[in-house]
This record gives structure tokens, C-alpha cells and sequence, in this order.
């Protein structure tokens, strides 16, 4: 990853009350350095998620103006830590290298931390997570196929997601993804499990529903059946779907942080989440606006900034600021194929060295005609499998 990596510790006795030692890598500079933490910093954070969280709790309203004005003090706040001279070898390291991407990395002690909205930083580039220890599996090599999602619906007595289904089951259609949907009774631990490790692989794994952290730090879900499974219990299928090419979980749940740390161990490149409880229409739209940007050629990074924009813009007071993309540290920028219209070339020459043909114009007349030896040349070459259709 092109990027300026970030990784803070605690000094003494294992609390950011003691000061942080920073470890700075990037391709232009390595640095070390000591900050210490504002003694107002987590006071600010938790005056402001106590207010986001009765704002959006029936029968103990907050306006929305107070929760926007605390959010505003806390951004306000950490921007002003990072703007202190302290941090000179990171603001040194971000001059000269403009547009950057930075990628935040906190101690596993450094919980408390964690939670703050980082990616609200005007930094004028994008901001990732990196686990808080480096996972002990490397990321598994993307599949170069139509994009295999894997949609899973948690409990539905308390949710309406039939129009965010709906977009996944419209790319479906028309033949941009490959989809499968476990939901309702059919959304059970032993089927997630045995969907997620079953071949060819997927690509996306998406979760709409309720989840939960938890002090072992697994997280949980809450499947369509009712269940809770925790994300411990998961890491094997997890691992064995990251090695059939699984990249980017989409997390659009509550207090996702824990699930977003046993997706990173299992070797996945990217994972979004939000870190605290949210209203499920807010996760909702969030996702809605990932798939669209996505669809419309944006790499996640991309997409994800949008989604934030577009929660700050509605009426969900303070969402965008519990939203957070972890990254794998060997991960590389990912986003859907183009269009078949925009990749036909690109598979007449794939498929032209796969057969050995000489001319693309030979190549194009028995693509036209779709045979058998070509369609096989094709899943070979593209890691599909035989139930599988090319773009």
C-alpha cells in the first residue's frame, strides 16, 4: 500500500496517561516521536457519544444541534492535538507527500482510543485502520472474475431491508455480480459457515442486521434465525474465504470493531464498520451509497467518503463520525470490474494467450460463437467455476 502508516503505543505502564510513542513509515520518511494525550481529549468523546445516543433513543430526546455542536468540540479538539508541535515528524511526512492515504494503528491497550473519529481529521486525504496487531495471515490474492457477493440478513423483526436487498438483487440481474442471500430461517450459523467456505469463493461478504462487541473482543451477529454467532467462532470460515479470494466485508450493523478485528486476522483486505450503535436506516443508506459509488467505477476508499458525505448530509446526527474502513497491511485499492461493454477487449487478449490463437480477430470470432473450449479457456483463466458465467 502507497500510504503513510501511523502507529501509536502506550509509554510506562500501558495507558495513554502516560504519554504515546509514535512509529511513523511511509516511502518518504521513517520517523519515532512521544505525544502526549489532551486530559480533555476522551472526556469530550464520551460527553458527545453520551448525546448521540439519546438523540437516537426513543423517549430521551437530545436535538440534533447539540449532538452537531459536541461533535464539532470533539473534532475540533483532535484536530488540534494533531496541529501541536509534537506531531512534527507526521505533519512534516504529510507535507511532502500530499494525498497520501494515512493508516492509524493503535495498541490493542489503546481501546479508548480507538473510538475516536479519526477519519473526521481534515487531513486532505483519506484515513484507514490498521489492526492493532499486524495479522499472522497474509491477504489472499484477488480473483480476477465477476464479483461473487455473499449477502447475509440478520434478524428482521425490527428492520425493513427489502430496498437495500433490492440493489444487491439489481446488480444480480443485470449481470454485473454473482449473488447469494442468506436470509430468514435459511440464515443459520452451520449455512454461514458452509456458504462462506464452499468454492468458488466470494469476493464481498455483506452483512445488514444487528451486531454487538463483546469483552472477549470477538463481536458478534445476530443471524436471520435469531442466533447470535461470535466472530471467534467465524475465524476459520473467515480465513478459508479470504484464501478462496475474499476482500471487503461490509459491516452495516452496530459496534462493529471486534468483527472488524477478526475479519483483519483472517488475512481480508478491507472491512467497514461503525464503531458504536446506529440507527439501522443510517447503516442502511451508508451501505446503499457504498454499492452505488461502487457500481459506478469509485475504488471502496472513494465510495466509503461518499458515504460519509452523504450521512452528514441527512438526518442522522453524527453517524458519519462512527464510521471506519480497516485495512489489511498488504491490501491494495479494490473496486468492482467495469462493465462487460468496457472489458471485452481485455478478454479477447486474456483468453487469445489462454488458447494459444494468434489474431484477436480469430479470438473475437469464437468468443462470438461462445464454444465450449473457449468458455473453459475463460473459467481457467479467471478462476470461475463451471456454474458460473463470465461478464
Amino acid at each position: 500500500m502507497n500510504s503513510i502508516d501511523l502507529s501509536l503505543q502506550p509509554l510506562g505502564k500501558g495507558t495513554a496517561a502516560d504519554g504515546l510513542a509514535g512509529l511513523l513509515v511511509s516511502p518518504a520518511t521513517q520517523a519515532s516521536f512521544v505525544v502526549s494525550l489532551p486530559p480533555t481529549l476522551l472526556p469530550l468523546h464520551q460527553a458527545w457519544l453520551r448525546r448521540f445516543l439519546q438523540h437516537h433513543h426513543p423517549g430521551q430526546p437530545v436535538p440534533a444541534h447539540v449532538v452537531a455542536e459536541y461533535g464539532q468540540q470533539l473534532v475540533a479538539a483532535l484536530g488540534q492535538w494533531f496541529a501541536a508541535p509534537e506531531w512534527a515528524p507526521l505533519q512534516r511526512a504529510m507535507k511532502v507527500q500530499p494525498g497520501r492515504p494515512l493508516r492509524i494503528r493503535l495498541a490493542p491497550s489503546l481501546r479508548a482510543l480507538e473510538q475516536l473519529p479519526w477519519e473526521a481529521l481534515p487531513l486532505d486525504r483519506s484515513i484507514w485502520r490498521l489492526a492493532p496487531t499486524d495479522p499472522m495471515l497474509p491477504m489472499a490474492v484477488p480473483r480476477q472474475r465477476r464479483p461473487r457477493l455473499l449477502l447475509v440478513v440478520g434478524h428482521e423483526s425490527e428492520l425493513r431491508l427489502d430496498r437495500e436487498i433490492e440493489e444487491l438483487e439489481g446488480l444480480a440481474r443485470r449481470g454485473r455480480i454473482a449473488l447469494i442471500t442468506l436470509r430468514g430461517s435459511n440464515a443459520t450459523a452451520a449455512q454461514l459457515r458452509t456458504a462462506l467456505e464452499a468454492n468458488p469463493g466470494w469476493d464481498m461478504l455483506i452483512f445488514l442486521g444487528h451486531s454487538s462487541g463483546d469483552r472477549q473482543g470477538n463481536g458478534s451477529l445476530q443471524l436471520g434465525d435469531g442466533s447470535w454467532i461470535s466472530g471467534g467462532s467465524l475465524e476459520p470460515s473467515l480465513r478459508q474465504a479470504a484464501d478462496q479470494g475474499l476482500q471487503l466485508v461490509l459491516l452495516n450493523s452496530c459496534s462493529g470493531v471486534d468483527l472488524a478485528h477478526r475479519c483483519m486476522a483472517a488475512g481480508i483486505a478491507w472491512v467497514q464498520c461503525f464503531r458504536e450503535p446506529v440507527p439501522s436506516e443510517a447503516a442502511a443508506a451508508a451501505f446503499t451509497t457504498i454499492l452505488r459509488q461502487m457500481e459506478a467505477g469509485r475504488p471502496f476508499g472513494l465510495a466509503l467518503e461518499a458515504a460519509a458525505h452523504q450521512l452528514q448530509q441527512g438526518t442522522w446526527a453524527g453517524v458519519q463520525l462512527l464510521m471506519s474502513a480497516y485495512c489489511h497491511p498488504e491490501a491494495q485499492p479494490f473496486q468492482l470490474p467495469e462493465p462487460r461493454q468496457r472489458l471485452q477487449r481485455r478478454e479477447l487478449l486474456l483468453l487469445a494467450a489462454g488458447t494459444g490463437l494468434t489474431t484477436v480477430a480469430g479470438v473475437a470470432s469464437g468468443w462470438g460463437a461462445r464454444g465450449v473450449i473457449g468458455r473453459r479457456e475463460w473459467r481457467m483463466a479467471t478462476y470461475l467455476g463451471a456454474g458460473d458465467q463470465a461478464l
